[in-house]
C-alpha cells in the first residue's frame, strides 16, 4: 500500500482560503488527479501550479468535514471509466486537488507526494478487468462552512455504496421490512380496533397453510374446494328449486 506525506497547499490555494476569510469566494472542490512526477527531499510545493507529470484526473465522490478547519475528500483512481481507458501503466506518485477559484478560474489548490519506493502502481486497461486504487485526501479549509464540491458527471460507485445499497434492500425484503411496508400501506385504511398488529402480520405470514381458507367451521375445507372445481357443470346454479337453469342463464345473458 502507497504512503503518501502530507499534503501541502499550493500559493494559488492559499489566495483562494484568503478570499473565502474575506467573504469573497467559497471553496469549490471540482476534481483530483494522479501522476508520476518525482520530486526531491524537502523540494517546496507550495509554489506548483500543475502536477509535474499528470497522467490522469478523476472526479471526487465525496467531502467530509473533520473539523471546523479540515475536510476529507475521497475519490478513486481507475484504469477504465466511462472516460478514459488507460493507455499505459504508472506510479502513482503525486496527487492533486483542484478548487474554483472566482477570479484565475480552476486552480491547483493542494499536493501530496508519496513516499520514495511506497508507490501503488496502475497498470494499463487490458479490456477485460478494472483496477481500482481508492484514495483519501486530507486539506485544509479557512471554514469548513464555506466548502463546496462541484457535481460531475462520472463519478465512481465505491464498493461501500453498494453495500450501503444492498443493506438497504435486504432490510426492505425482511419479514420486518414486509411488515412495516404492509402497515404504511394499509394501517391508514383499516380502523384502528380491526386493524392487524406487526406480530399479527408476522405471524400470518410464518403460518403454514393446511388447505383451508379459515378456520371457521363454514369454510371449505381443501378437499371441498377441489372436488367442487372438478365436479361437472350440468348448466345450472345450484341445486336449489328457485336457481336458473342453463337456458334461462343464456337468456339473461343475452
Amino acid at each position: 500500500m502507497a504512503a503518501f506525506g502530507a499534503s501541502v497547499l499550493t500559493q494559488k490555494g492559499l489566495n483562494l482560503i484568503a478570499k473565502a476569510q474575506a467573504g469573497q469566494a467559497a471553496i469549490k472542490f471540482t476534481k483530483a488527479a494522479a501522476g508520476d512526477g518525482t520530486y526531491a527531499d524537502g523540494e517546496s510545493l507550495a509554489g506548483l501550479t500543475e502536477l509535474k507529470s499528470k497522467v490522469q484526473e478523476m472526479p471526487i465522490n465525496e467531502v467530509l468535514v473533520v473539523n471546523e478547519n479540515t475536510v476529507y475528500l475521497k475519490f478513486v483512481i481507475s484504469n477504465m471509466t466511462d472516460y478514459l481507458q488507460l493507455a499505459r501503466g504508472y506510479y502513482v506518485k503525486e496527487i492533486g486537488i483542484y478548487a474554483q477559484d472566482p477570479d484565475e478560474g480552476e486552480i491547483l489548490y493542494a499536493v501530496a507526494v508519496a513516499v520514495n519506493e511506497q508507490w501503488d502502481y496502475m497498470p494499463a486497461y487490458n479490456g477485460l478487468h478494472a483496477a481500482t486504487i481508492l484514495m483519501e485526501f486530507y486539506t485544509e479549509v479557512c471554514n469548513t462552512s464555506c466548502v463546496q464540491i462541484v457535481s460531475a458527471q462520472g463519478i465512481y460507485a465505491l464498493q461501500e455504496d453498494f453495500d450501503q445499497l444492498r443493506q438497504a434492500f435486504e432490510a426492505l425484503i425482511s419479514l420486518d421490512g414486509i411488515v412495516e411496508s404492509y402497515k404504511k400501506v394499509f394501517s391508514a385504511e383499516v380502523p384502528e380496533d380491526s386493524s392487524m398488529s406487526s406480530e399479527d402480520i408476522a405471524e400470518s405470514i410464518a403460518y403454514p397453510w393446511n388447505g383451508e381458507s379459515t378456520a371457521s367451521t363454514d369454510a371449505m375445507t381443501a378437499v371441498e374446494v377441489n372436488e367442487s372445481i372438478a365436479y361437472p357443470w350440468n348448466g345450472e346454479s345450484s341445486d336449489s328449486p328457485t336457481a336458473m337453469n342453463k337456458d334461462e342463464v343464456a337468456e339473461a345473458i343475452q
